[in-house]
């Protein structure tokens, strides 16, 4: 394990107002590539690996501030694809093989369920209740409690693409175009179909549903009537609903665009420059930074300062593709995988 801190200098005091731009504060390297990380409490940074070391897996938590160990490494914690999910010190790891562990922090398993192993998963996600909820490629939505004990089984039609909990509804997507809405109880109270694959859902406080689809994005009001349809050259791979109501969509074809619940465009911001061909695609989740800016991560291992009016205003180079979606902590960096490293970035670093 090595931690690199980067130190990046002060700026002298000026009545201008600072110029924001893009900083990596530290990088923890660890012996195998990284699986996607998790925030912990008290500024802790969660990270397990997704292939195997000469030990096996991993599990240590760092500190947010400068990446520095706090609990590990442990050796003998699994391997993962998928970010964890984290109550307290409890930590909900999905198995490369399709298990779900509960671990603490020192990676001592609770249990591990089921019994048969469900294959490759999506990232799995809290419910209401405190169950974990997760889809597989075998087309099913599972939930456990936190010991383990199944609460939610229910085929959905095709392999899971994305898996979204709101209130009490798991919301799930699939490669064949179905979205579908899940009671507690196992009943469908949502189901409507978009072009396939569909993947990635944001859901408005009044209920309206926002789903990428192989063809752009689509919004469907509770009932599942459709609203309207945002075309676009490539699949959708995500939607976010902003604090402001907002949504962010990004995808294949390397934009990111900012629009209202209506479906009118207020920016699009392409990962290179306008007029430069096939810019590389937008698969990881961008996050809100502040002055109204957005950061993002493309899939040539680029980061993206990108202001209110859609322009890119800064860029790092991070050497490769990241790992999952990125998290920001306590602190405002911006934590995400990249190959065998975990970085943290920080998106308001004054230049």
């Amino acid at each position: 394990m090595r931690v690199t801190l980067l130190v990046v200098p002060l700026l002298a005091a000026c009545s201008a107002d600072p110029v924001l731009g893009i900083a990596s504060r530290w990088q923890h390297d660890t012996p195998a590539k990284a699986a996607p990380v998790a925030l912990g409490p008290e500024r802790r940074v969660i990270v397990l690996l997704s292939e195997a070391a000469s030990l096996g897996g991993e599990l240590v938590t760092v500190e947010e501030q400068n990446g520095l160990p706090v609990e590990g490494p442990t050796p003998g914690a699994p391997l993962t694809a998928r970010a964890p999910v984290v109550s307290g010190t409890r930590v909900f790891v999905i198995t490369t093989i399709g298990k779900l562990t509960r671990l603490d922090f020192l990676a001592q398993s609770a249990f591990v369920a089921p019994e048969s192993p469900l294959g490759p998963t999506t990232t799995p996600v809290f419910a209401a209740d405190g169950s974990v909820r997760f889809g597989t490629t075998s087309g099913r939505v599972f939930g456990f409690d936190a010991d383990g004990a199944p609460v939610l089984d229910v085929p959905v039609g095709g392999a899971v693409t994305s898996i979204f909990v709101e209130g009490t509804t798991t919301y799930a997507t699939t490669d064949a175009g179905r979205v579908v809405g899940i009671d507690e109880s196992g009943a469908l109270e949502v189901d409507v179909s978009v072009d396939a694959p569909a993947q990635g859902i944001a859901v408005s406080p009044d209920g309206n549903l926002y789903v990428g689809e192989a063809t752009g994005l689509r919004a469907f009001d509770p009932i599942g009537d459709e609203l309207w349809k945002r075309p676009r050259a490539a699949r959708v791979v995500g939607a976010l609903l902003q604090k402001d109501e907002t949504l962010l969509a990004w995808g294949e074809d390397g934009v990111l665009e900012r629009l209202d619940q209506n479906g009118n465009v207020i920016f699009s911001a392409r990962s290179r420059p306008d007029g430069e061909a096939n810019p590389p695609a937008i698969y990881a989740a961008p996050l809100s930074i502040e002055g109204d800016r957005i950061g993002a991560f493309d899939a040539s291992g680029r980061a993206l300062l990108i202001g209110p009016d859609g322009a890119i205003e800064d860029t790092l180079d991070l050497g490769q593709a990241p790992t999952g979606d990125p998290v920001i902590g306590e602190l405002g960096f911006a934590f995400i995988a990249v190959g065998s490293s975990v970085r943290a970035i920080d998106f308001t670093a004054e230049k």
